[in-house]
């Protein structure tokens, strides 16, 4: 099937010449207007698009902009077509996340070459998520294809208002399997038991996901609590009946399942990353009673203790309730809640107050007030006879009432971090790097980017993630899970692209799994990535590691880029080559030998100025000269022949456009001409392939 590519031009004559280059290799769509190209946009999700900068109504800059705010994660590429020559329209485009720029009049080449390529980068790049959404190593869907079925099943029973039922199955003591019994046996164990969960829950319309290392999770539609608890008893008994011999196990002699699960009606009562939180706690309680069992909802939290959750969606916790911005908490609130209780141990001012919240508005002391009651209002939702009581004023200043215990996420994640630099045995380092990366799963404050403080948190966050991140990829490379890093590595790569060590136990993983088509890819993409970022290369061992991939020769590569580099004409950004005679006749014999291969014509023009006055030819040469360079396009060439003549070299053009180019530069040139003993001719001839 061919890639869909949109043009968006209200101009007729560049829609018509786009589609005459493009419609043999993609299936080109066109829009006259940027509202019927948005619609279009919507209804084919095309692989390119070429937008048009200057249209009536709505430019092509404004398109770019309400597809993006339309939606976040738009990705289609995007080139613009344009007929301005100035630099900051160009550094507008690519600002606003254009891939390219085309301009006019088209050059049927270049055209083709600039589509082929940003497709082919979209195509990896699709293919890239496409291998995201399996597990390497047992073939079921993973960790991201449960994330994208988990957001569409929550938001369509919220919608029917029908049941919704997830649950995380943990294998009991899986670590002391793998110590014993080998990695090779752990993951053939991964393997069977995956095959058998699937085979279980498929017939009853449920899936099963790797949720990450021993963990599967399950979702199931329309199931109630007592019928999804039956199917889980179900699977837990299912692999019970495997009998694969366990004797490193402290609770059989045999490989076995605990099982944590809730259903619930979704509403906004209760967000969705807090329900996660809530069958995540039942699997934890499955464990502590003795493993090999299901538990199903239950009391979440006893009285007086509140759990606040800063690093996937906000929402705060209690026994009885929950606030978060699904149950209409205000952003401002969120930012007041968030700042006190990261600096409920710290001292803080009145002007400190205001100023997370307001920055450096003018203080209007009333405005703080008013989002206070608005936070103690909303702390209400937690159903505890102590709300009002979370935030009290001590000295005048509003607190956290540090009586009453919160557990934050955010700072059990630090906590872990901070234990795993000062661990000094390996195992435990591990361990302790897999459960901080289990945590992170999303980012902190996910909801808020425009709060300078908050933004500063986020990237300390992040650089803890991403030592545990490099511990984790460590650690699974030398236990030879492959398959762990490679998917961890393909999740994490579309936010810390640039990190070096990510993208080496990527590469290496790559290899060591036997996927070395996917590695000398990724590796290109790194290449081109360093190419497009001019002062940006790879590290010596990334280099060093390429050299174990077979059919890539990295140091060509690299020799090849840079003197590309050097030939590149960046001074030159559009208008045709001028040249002398002997680069003419070079140019000409290149496209005598390009006729055969893509059997497009090319002619070999003459323009003459005929004068009777001598002296007056030099000056109306120079005026001819100004002509041909406004006048034809990147690709073709000319040079000086005579005194009075000049030729041309018009590749992929036909006898009437080549009459049409030169009947342009013709009138061009008599338009601005005040001197009737002056004149040009002109003729054209098509070159013949040299075979």
């Amino acid at each position: 099937m061919k890639e869909k590519v949109l043009i968006i031009d209200d101009s007729l004559e560049s829609i018509q010449t786009l589609t005459s280059i493009l419609h043999e290799d993609y299936q080109v769509i066109t829009a006259r207007d940027g509202l019927s190209g948005i619609r279009l946009v919507n209804r084919y999700n095309p692989s390119l698009i070429l937008l048009d900068i200057i249209m009536p109504g709505m430019n092509g800059f404004e398109v770019l902009q309400q597809l993006q705010n339309e939606n976040e994660d738009f990705s289609i590429p995007v080139i613009f077509i344009t007929c301005l020559q100035d630099e900051q329209s160009e550094e507008q485009g690519l600002r606003m996340g254009a891939v390219d720029y085309i301009m006019k009049p088209f050059n049927e080449r270049i055209i083709k070459v600039k589509v082929h390529n940003h497709i082919k980068r979209m195509r990896y790049r699709r293919n890239m998520e496409d291998i995201a959404m399996l597990d390497g190593l047992t073939g079921i869907p993973n960790r991201r294809s449960y994330d994208v079925r988990f957001q569409l099943d929550w938001r369509a029973c919220k919608k029917e208002n029908t049941t919704f039922s997830m649950a995380i199955a943990d294998i009991d003591y899986f670590k002391d399997y793998n110590d014993n019994y080998g990695h090779m046996q752990g993951d053939e164990v991964l393997r069977r038991i995956a095959g058998l969960l699937q085979s279980i829950v498929t017939p009853y319309g449920g899936i099963v996901a790797r949720y990450g290392g021993e963990e599967f999770v399950f979702l199931f539609r329309n199931k109630e609590s007592m019928e999804a608890k039956k199917i889980m008893e179900e699977v837990r008994a299912g692999v019970e009946a495997l009998k694969i011999k366990h004797h490193y196990s402290k609770c059989a002699n045999y490989l076995t399942i605990s099982v944590g699960g809730h259903s619930i009606v979704p509403s906004e009562e209760i967000s969705a990353s807090e329900f996660v939180e809530r069958v995540d706690r039942r699997l934890y309680q499955a464990k502590g009673q003795g493993k090999n069992r299901v538990v199903w909802e239950g009391k979440q939290l006893v009285n007086g203790q509140i759990e606040c959750f800063l690093l996937n969606d906000f929402s705060v916790l209690s026994s009885a309730g929950s606030v978060s911005a699904k149950t209409g908490m205000r952003k401002k609130c969120m930012i007041l809640f968030l700042y006190l209780i990261v600096n409920r141990y710290e001292k803080y001012s009145k002007e400190d107050l205001y100023h997370c919240l307001f920055q450096d508005e003018e203080r209007e002391w009333n405005k703080l007030t008013a989002v206070f009651a608005e936070l103690k209002k909303a702390l209400e939702q937690l159903e505890i006879s102590y709300a009002r009581e979370l935030v009290v004023p001590i000295n005048g200043i509003y607190h956290w009432n540090n009586n009453y215990m919160c557990m934050v996420d955010a700072e059990v994640f630090t906590q872990i971090i901070n234990e795993m630099e000062e661990a000094a045995d390996q195992s435990q380092k591990a361990a302790l790097a897999k459960h901080a990366v289990e945590l992170y799963q999303t980012d902190f404050m996910n909801e808020i980017t425009d709060v300078t403080w908050i933004n500063e948190l986020r990237n300390r966050y992040r650089i803890q993630y991403r030592k545990a991140l490099h511990y984790y990829l460590i650690d699974r490379m030398e236990l030879k899970h492959y398959h762990e890093v490679i998917e961890k590595c393909q999740r994490d790569s579309l936010v810390y692209y640039n990190d070096e060590e990510l993208n080496y136990y990527y590469l290496l993983a790559l290899i060591k799994d036997g996927k070395e088509q996917e590695a000398i890819e990724h590796y290109e993409y790194l290449l081109e990535s360093c190419d497009t970022n001019r002062g940006a290369v790879l590290s010596e061992r990334i280099t060093r590691l390429s050299r174990e991939m077979k059919g890539l020769n990295p140091k060509l590569k690299e020799e090849l880029l840079n003197i590309k580099d050097g030939l590149t004409d960046s001074g030159r950004k559009s208008g045709p080559l001028e040249c002398n005679e002997e680069m003419f006749e070079q140019i000409y014999q290149i496209e005598s030998r390009n006729l055969i291969r893509n059997e497009k014509m090319c002619y070999l023009c003459m323009i003459k100025i005929v004068c009777q006055i001598q002296d007056k030819v030099t000056h109306q040469m120079d005026r001819l000269q100004s002509t041909l360079k406004g006048n034809l396009r990147i690709g073709d060439a000319y040079t000086k022949k005579s005194s009075n003549k000049f030729c041309l070299l018009l590749p992929n053009v036909n006898y009437k456009y080549g009459n049409i180019v030169l009947e342009r530069i013709r009138t061009a040139f008599i338009d601005g001409l005040d001197d009737p003993n002056v004149s040009i001719q002109y003729e054209l001839v098509p070159i013949e392939p040299i075979r």
